[in-house]
């Protein structure tokens, strides 16, 4: 998951992944900062998902939104946050897989 920011306004963004991995806080102090969360955790990751978006606000971050994906496969998804502090899919790689199909090996 790559991460752009649109924004001139600093924030920090996490990832929970369905595995319950959780991202570490990912800085962008401006516009153009980009960056990228890669889940190392083996196990399915199917299900839904958790992008939380925290604002700078004094010295402290405050928690501004949490946006729910529901995921079904395996790729690549590039998100641009704007000046709502919306993550936006702008970019999809993507292979759908049934969720039947999670965790199986494929043996030739």
């Amino acid at each position: 998951m790559e991460f752009i920011s649109a924004t001139s306004r600093q924030f920090l963004l996490t990832v929970r992944a369905p595995t319950s991995e959780k991202s570490p806080m990912l800085y962008f102090p401006a516009i153009g900062a980009t960056q990228v969360f890669m889940p190392s955790v083996n196990g399915c990751g199917h299900g839904k998902w958790a992008l939380s978006v925290l604002q700078r606000v004094g010295h402290r971050y405050r928690l501004i939104r949490t946006e729910s994906l529901n995921l079904d496969g395996i790729g690549t998804l590039a998100f641009l946050i704007g000046d709502d502090l919306r993550p936006t899919i702008v970019s999809r790689l993507w292979l759908r897989i049934p969720s039947k199909g999670c965790g199986t090996n494929i043996k030739s």
